[in-house]
């Protein structure tokens, strides 16, 4: 049994000031362990330029693997604003979701000659 010296014991006035304290915001989930695929297409729809750019250049290196083809697939249908991704050539979202289905050799995707 653990007995608390006199000094240290709760009184009224400690408990009101202890019992003050509320929570501000609202719990967020972690991303550590969210898919990358969910992240960087969602971050494709955003209305961020700086956002949409860095998810635009993370797709070139983004490690999908064959668990995301439904999840790229779906994200075909969906409506991305162009972006300059350099001086010479101009991708759109779509070209970058196409190209990551054609490296994951997804059987639906075909290279036209």
């Amino acid at each position: 049994m653990h007995v608390l010296p006199r000094n240290e014991v709760p009184d009224e006035r400690k408990n009101r000031f202890l019992n003050s304290f509320r929570f501000t915001g609202s719990y967020q989930k972690p991303k550590l362990f969210s898919s990358v695929a969910a992240t960087l297409l969602a971050d494709l729809c955003s209305t961020d330029t700086g956002i949409f750019n860095s998810a635009l250049k993370r797709m070139n290196d983004a490690p999908f693997s064959v668990a995301d083809i439904p999840e790229l697939r779906k994200a075909l249908l969906q409506h991305y604003p162009l972006s300059t991704y350099s001086s010479t050539e101009i991708l759109t979202s779509t070209e970058k979701i196409s190209g990551a289905l054609l490296s994951l050799a997804d059987p639906s995707m075909h290279r036209l000659p």
